[in-house]
């Protein structure tokens, strides 16, 4: 997640055609499949050198990055728990929210549609 906040945060998306993501934890996982069923992401391959994960970006025909941004939701001074009922809703296509419900990592679509609320981790835009 950092490798993506990092390329979102400098505009240097457009340039980068794979990053590795460190870590090789369940949740920095999680989210990567989230982002790639999404539409986000291109997809993952298994980093060779490293204990990473190596992650293709995403360009629609004009070559602009899917990912226009990234932004922190949740940081460890401050948790933004939702409820069900008040989870933002975006307008089609603006974006996501990732949550961390009792189900598992999950998109707002999803948690609207599964009725749970959780931590609200990252917004993708």
């Amino acid at each position: 997640m950092s490798t993506l906040l990092n390329a979102s945060r400098a505009r240097r998306a457009t340039t980068i055609l794979s990053a590795r993501a460190g870590g090789n934890s369940h949740r920095v996982r999680s989210v990567l499949r989230l982002l790639v069923r999404e539409g986000y992401l291109e997809g993952l391959a298994p980093a060779i050198v490293t204990s990473g994960v190596t992650i293709r970006f995403k360009y629609n025909s004009r070559g602009e990055p899917a990912i226009r941004s990234v932004f922190c939701v949740s940081k460890p001074g401050r948790r933004v728990y939702a409820g069900v009922a008040s989870l933002w809703q975006a307008p089609a296509g603006a974006g996501i929210l990732i949550l961390s419900t009792p189900r598992g990592l999950l998109t707002d679509r999803d948690a609207r549609r599964l009725n749970v609320g959780g931590e609200i981790l990252r917004g993708i835009r």
